[in-house]
């Protein structure tokens, strides 16, 4: 019966957090991400629009150097990336190595 409660208290408490998770959108646009800096929640998740008329291909670097290529992104594409664990990370375009974006997840 603790257990049940346990998990039930749990699996609420999960919930809750999945439903606080927020969205930020960030542009592509003129060859920047628009805005270039973001402070996040764990569990939110970036909304990249690409609104060049050129692909880009998104890169998110996390403290250790871990990489995750979020791929090829055509003109009007969106994509989303969930970050999932608090630490600084650097987001860039693998095409265009001016396009950065720093992202702070709390």
């Amino acid at each position: 019966m603790r257990a049940t409660r346990l998990f039930a208290s749990l699996v609420s408490l999960a919930l809750t957090q999945a439903a606080y998770a927020a969205e930020v959108t960030i542009d592509q646009n003129h060859m920047k991400f628009v805005p270039d800096k973001v402070v996040l929640h764990v569990g939110d998740v970036l909304v990249f629009q690409n609104s060049d008329p050129m692909n880009h291909n998104i890169q998110v670097v996390n403290d250790d150097s871990d990489t995750v290529d979020i791929g090829l992104q055509h003109p009007g594409q969106i994509v989303k990336q969930a970050f999932t664990k608090a630490g600084d990370y650097e987001v860039r375009c693998t095409v265009h190595p001016s396009m950065l974006l720093s992202v702070s997840v709390k």
